[in-house]
């Protein structure tokens, strides 16, 4: 009887307690998977010139986490490339350049959580870049569907290329933020 009630309290708080944590890491991780897609999506990255350029200037070459597509054709890749001397393996690398223009070329995640936007969604974790790093990178792995990280973690970039690769860089910005003030108000 009588001491039962007690031991039942006591839990309940707590996992009231528990559910808000929950709750708030659940909120921190959609915003985190939010804001890190519009920054490289068709929306924001053509026009986004810092990132661009820190795209090609720091021409990343990361090994791809394992989704299973990525996956077969790194596979294949790696059976082509023992038959060939390091200098041919180099020729058969993607060029920089040509990921940026498609907005597949890789981003250090340590760039992204330093933005003011994502300061704000992280302030609840403790202010360590690697901690903070970690977390941005399991919430891209577990919850992205647009994105995929680097197997080390570390950086990040698109699944898919532009929408309207033909446009380019210069993808007539002017008329698209005009359509975007107008549909504003």
């Amino acid at each position: 009887g009588v001491g039962g009630g007690a031991g039942m309290y006591q839990p309940m708080w707590q996992s009231a307690l528990q559910m808000q944590v929950e709750e708030r890491k659940r909120m921190m991780a959609q915003q985190i998977v939010q804001q890190i897609e519009f920054y490289l999506s068709d929306q924001n990255l053509p026009y986004d010139s810092y990132l661009l350029n820190q795209m090609q200037n720091l021409a990343i070459r990361a090994t791809p986490a394992a989704s299973d597509s990525t996956e077969n054709e790194n596979k294949q890749k790696e059976q082509q490339e023992h038959k060939l001397s390091p200098d041919e393996v180099k020729l058969k690398e993607p060029n920089v350049a040509d990921l940026t223009k498609s907005g597949r070329a890789w981003l250090p995640i340590s760039l992204v959580i330093g933005f003011k936007r994502m300061k704000m969604i992280l302030s609840s974790l403790e202010n360590d870049q690697e901690v903070r790093r970690e977390a941005v990178a399991q919430t891209l792995m577990a919850d992205s569907r647009q994105l995929e990280v680097s197997a080390d973690g570390v950086y990040v970039r698109r699944k898919l290329p532009f929408a309207s690769i033909s446009n380019g860089l210069t993808a007539n910005g002017g008329v698209d933020t005009a359509n975007q003030k107008t549909q504003g108000g």
